[in-house]
This record gives structure tokens, C-alpha cells and sequence, in this order.
């Protein structure tokens, strides 16, 4: 695969399938980030409602701390283990676009997914935005393979899906 960009402007990418291909990951990833607002904000629904009980019933605060514990537990170990996933993401999508990084997008995208959703429920703050960004760049990456012919498409693509990720972030 060639790494040229004017070989992707003079393509067939900049014609019809290149909207299309866009059109497929912009949509794939509006589906994938806005199943992650809804899951953070569930699981953040279910923290305040948590958090409540044990306010109201003091006996429980022991049965919370364990629980809270088990919870940073498991997501470290999930950080440590797949370090793609570590802060907003914003960097690594960089990275990867600019060849630093290589990737298994579906670990990525599985882990922060899951990584996310437990540090909301245990009441931590966690931004959306990053994460949704890494997301569409991770959804994108995967459906990449499958629709670009060079590795510059391929980039295109996954800024693309970075994109779609920004915008459903936002409500856009």
C-alpha cells in the first residue's frame, strides 16, 4: 500500500464511493457513540441513585468502599492491559492516523466502551468527548479494511470516523 495522499485526491475515492464509504462509518459510528452516551448515562443515573441509598443507609458504606474498590481494580488492570485506552484517546488516534501505533481496534473500542461505563457507575468524572472521538476512530479503523485500497484512504477514513465520533458527541 503506498502512504500518498495525492494518490487518494486523484482516485476514485474523491468520486461517489468515497461518500458512500464515508456516509457507511459516519453512520456506524453515530450508532456506536450515542450507545455510549446512553450506557454513561444509565450507569450515571444508577451511580446517583447509589450514592442516595447509601446516604440514606450508612451501614452500607463499607459494602460501597468494596465495591469501589473491585471497580478501580478492574479498570486499572483493564488500563494495564490495554494501554490504547489510557486518557481521552485523542493522542492515540493521532498516533495511529501518523503510523506511531498500531492498533486492534476491537479491544480498543470493547475496553474503553466497558472501561467508561464502570468508572461513571463508580461516580468518577469522565469526559465524553474524547472517548467518543477514539471510539469513531476505532469503529472506523475496523470497517477501513474492508472499504480502503491504500493505507492513505485508510487514514482518511479513520480521521473520518474521528470526526462522526466529535459530532455525535456533541448532539450534531
Amino acid at each position: 500500500m503506498t502512504n500518498n495522499y495525492k494518490s487518494v485526491l486523484n482516485s476514485k475515492f474523491k468520486s461517489f464511493s468515497g461518500v458512500v464509504k464515508s456516509s457507511v462509518i459516519g453512520t456506524t459510528v453515530g450508532i456506536v457513540v450515542v450507545a455510549y452516551r446512553l450506557m454513561l448515562i444509565w450507569a450515571e443515573e444508577i451511580s446517583i441513585s447509589i450514592y442516595a441509598y447509601v446516604n440514606e443507609h450508612i451501614s452500607y458504606l463499607p459494602v460501597l468502599f468494596l465495591v469501589l474498590t473491585i471497580s478501580g481494580y478492574f479498570v486499572g488492570n483493564l488500563v494495564a492491559k490495554f494501554k490504547m485506552i489510557a486518557g481521552s484517546g485523542i493522542p492515540q488516534v493521532k498516533g495511529i492516523i501518523m503510523g506511531y501505533f498500531k492498533d486492534c481496534w476491537y479491544t480498543t473500542l470493547l475496553s474503553k466502551f466497558i472501561g467508561g461505563s464502570i468508572s461513571i457507575l463508580a461516580g468518577l468524572s469522565l469526559g465524553r468527548e474524547g472517548p467518543s472521538i477514539q471510539l469513531g476512530a476505532c469503529v472506523a479503523q475496523g470497517l477501513s479494511y474492508n472499504f480502503a485500497k491504500t493505507r492513505a484512504e485508510r487514514k482518511i477514513l479513520i480521521a473520518s470516523g474521528a470526526s462522526a465520533g466529535l459530532a455525535a458527541a456533541f448532539n450534531a
